[in-house]
């Protein structure tokens, strides 16, 4: 905690078996949590709350009711926002669309989008818009500042919800001794006796909770076009959140198998029809054809060695210096998440700071991180399976002097000056902060 270098520093960890029910019981219950964590910030100097919305509540009334609690008690406030919707709802073009996938013959899909719309991304919309009103109000009478992590979010609140007290500044994670550390010091040998990965293969990592945005289908099809020492290593599981009473599998893992089990039967049916016509060309009994065909299928697939299912890795959940361990001797990092409005990735961060060989879809959230970073990773348009395996297979570049270069500017020291600052706390000629002053910073804890 680098706060702790300036001021007495407390991390404050948010109940989540309460936060995450809706159950009017756990509501009441939530609520009476939420009321002592503000009660006890009321009498700090300083607090930085690290706002996830899922994290206070599990609609968007009790996130909006909780955080009104904790801000109405803060008198000196940085609300650190994750993720911004932007207000992109539009009733006339919305209905287009829904209309025009119901003359295109696909009604399922058509009403899908719309519920999307209707009940998610508008409610999401809202919930920060008032959270952002909130905070203008709230500024009236005490220091409140919002940070985000990307310029376009910046400018969303400047100038569309138009509150004037907000800062961007990347997501960091590491300090310079830290990052140092982990690019000298880092054991690729190590890494691969423990996840038991053979000498020869080359391992493609992909990070992080497993979830539908970020389009590991393309990484899986990848595969087809890169030679079999490369495998895919997923570090990471399935979303806390995705997990639901009595559903024996996760939707979208579920998937990500059977896209193996179709891509070996799609290479396997390829084979076969290129087979059948050279076969069939030469003169011999049918039933000889037949047997043919059989032989050369099966020593064309012995010699291939084509099995997707050998070459895609579960790892799970790391802790969190096997995770930058894994970034940083992985032989590639590839991130391939699908444009969803995401604000900074954190992976794409600590990738970063780890010196991987990072490669990464060419979305808006990975546009925004180049505005502070610069080039310092390989892009490939979302989805195009085909220029990832080129690129993967072309060789890795780390961008180490752009990386040094632009993390003299970003990093975890500045981050935290830049709170300070905002925070109106000023350190001593020594470095540190009176015991008296103390910060609240509400986050989860691992």
């Amino acid at each position: 905690m680098q706060f702790s270098k300036y001021m007495q520093c407390d991390v404050i960890p948010l109940d989540l078996f309460l936060l995450q029910k809706s159950s009017p019981q756990f509501s009441i219950a939530a609520d009476r949590h939420i009321r002592r964590i503000a009660a006890q910030i009321a009498d700090y100097d300083y607090v930085n709350i690290q706002l996830e919305a899922g994290l206070f509540g599990a609609t968007h009334s009790q996130v909006l009711h909780r955080m009104k609690i904790l801000l109405a008690a803060c008198r000196n406030v940085v609300v650190t926002m994750h993720r911004i919707d932007p207000p992109a709802f539009h009733v006339s073009q919305i209905m287009f669309q829904f209309w025009e996938s119901i003359a295109a013959g696909h009604p399922i899909i058509a009403t899908r989008r719309l519920l999307d719309e209707v009940f998610l991304r508008r409610p999401a919309e809202k919930l920060y818009k008032r959270l952002i009103e909130y905070c203008r109000r709230r500024a009236r009478h005490a220091n409140v500042w919002i940070m985000v992590h990307t310029k376009r979010e910046r400018r969303l609140v400047q100038e569309i919800y138009e509150f004037d007290r907000v800062v961007d500044f990347p997501i960091t994670f590491l300090t310079e001794d830290q990052r140092q550390e982990v690019l000298v010091n880092s054991d690729p040998g190590e890494f691969r006796r423990r996840h038991g990965i053979d000498t020869g293969v080359k391992v493609i990592g992909a990070f992080g909770f497993i979830s539908s945005y970020k389009g590991y289908e393309t990484l899986i099809k990848a595969l087809k076009f890169l030679p079999e020492e490369y495998h895919l290593y997923i570090f990471g599981g399935q979303h806390p959140s995705s997990v639901a009473q009595g559903v024996p599998f996760d939707p979208y893992i579920e998937s990500l198998i059977e896209l193996i089990g179709d891509e070996n039967m799609e290479t396997v049916s390829d084979l076969r029809r290129r087979l059948i016509p050279y076969v069939r060309g030469r003169t011999a009994p049918e039933s000889e054809n037949r047997k043919l065909v059989g032989e050369l299928e099966a020593a064309l697939s012995q010699s291939l060695k084509f099995d997707l299912g050998k070459r895609v890795h579960f790892v799970g959940e790391l802790s969190d210096p096997h995770f930058i361990e894994a970034l940083r001797a992985s032989d590639a990092v590839v991130l391939p998440y699908l444009e969803v409005g995401q604000s900074m990735s954190g992976v794409i961060a600590l990738a970063i700071e780890s010196g991987a060989n990072l490669l990464c879809a060419r979305n808006r959230s990975f546009a925004e991180v180049t505005k502070y970073y610069g080039e310092t990773f390989t892009s490939f348009d979302i989805g195009n399976y085909v220029e990832l395996a080129q690129k993967i297979q072309r060789g890795e570049n780390r961008y180490q002097a752009a990386r040094d270069h632009a993390l003299a500017k970003y990093n975890l020291k500045a981050n935290v000056a830049l709170h300070l600052e905002k925070l109106g706390f000023v350190p001593d000629e020594a470095g540190a902060g009176a015991e008296a002053r103390s910060e609240g910073v509400l986050e989860r804890v691992r």
